[in-house]
């Protein structure tokens, strides 16, 4: 998160005028300014993602597309490199995203968390969110079957099912 962002949501939070929105929403704006903050590193956790993200961005290859969001590309070819440029997650987000997820399950149990992503894309950020929370179930959503073939070998790859 770059430190213009981080200073507009401190911003908001000091500035707010209401103090009954500020206690609804202070446990998750100290979540996130913690973990800006504390500068949450790239750990060995953290390494199949963005070896996944990496590999993407060095992918030529060309897939078809269903597009069922933003319409427009739908039944076009894209590189795969090209996907990853514009929807993949950077690595500073991503740890950013990882934080953030370990500090919400971190005393969860595997029968009481659940994560759902909807729009998995070629599997960079689920692979964030994974290696952060592996106890926690993620079920995770793409309704282009090309996209979810290169995720699903993401995700075989990285080790997780």
């Amino acid at each position: 998160m770059s430190f213009y962002h981080a200073f507009s949501l401190l911003r908001h939070f000091v500035l707010s005028e209401s103090s009954s929105s500020r206690r609804s929403d202070d446990i998750y704006v100290r979540n996130i300014l913690q973990v800006i903050s504390t500068g949450f590193e790239s750990g060995e956790f953290t390494m199949a993602a963005s070896v996944a993200r990496t590999a993407m961005l060095a992918d030529r290859r060309a897939i078809t597309v269903t597009d069922l969001g933003t319409g427009g590309r739908s039944g076009q070819k894209r590189k795969i490199c090209d996907i990853a440029a514009v929807s993949a997650l950077s690595q500073r987000y991503g740890v950013i995203l990882s934080g953030l997820v370990s500090s919400e399950f971190e005393n969860e149990t595997a029968d009481s968390g659940i994560i759902l992503e909807l729009g998995t894309s070629l599997g960079i950020s689920t692979l964030y969110m994974a290696a952060a929370a592996p106890h926690i179930r993620i079920i995770t959503v793409e309704g282009c079957e090309a996209s979810l073939s290169v995720a699903g070998k993401n995700f075989s790859e990285a080790g997780f099912p």
